[in-house]
């Protein structure tokens, strides 16, 4: 769930979480997604890193969240929310078939779907 809220925050618009996107950016909090793009080659990571580590105004947050959205910062941490998905998904199939474990897996499934790919 964690990994799928982080995406929420940097694709997602304010409307749709009601909160600022961004957010966790704007407060110190380097999601995965964040920490992708810090992390990935050219020059997105090196000016996202002397954006960071302070306080945020709205312009440096609107560009904070440009660069993490248009690197791969976010395709990264949907592959690990969706490998997270499919090991849940594979240990309650280890479980004998119950209404619970069928719901469990839905709901593994189901968070990941609809993220950007």
């Amino acid at each position: 769930f964690q990994v799928v809220d982080d995406v929420l925050d940097v694709v997602s618009t304010g409307d749709e979480l009601g909160k600022p996107a961004g957010h966790d950016m704007a407060e110190g909090v380097y999601t995965l997604p964040v920490l992708h793009t810090l992390g990935g080659p050219g020059p997105a990571a090196g000016e996202l890193r002397s954006l960071l580590g302070g306080p945020l105004g709205p312009g440096d947050q609107a560009r904070a969240l440009e660069l993490v959205r248009a690197g791969d910062g976010v395709a990264a941490a949907v592959g690990r929310a969706q490998g997270y998905a499919d090991e849940a998904v594979a240990a309650l199939a280890a479980l004998p078939p119950s209404p619970a474990a069928e719901t469990l897996a839905a709901g593994a499934r189901n968070l990941v779907e609809g993220l950007p790919r």
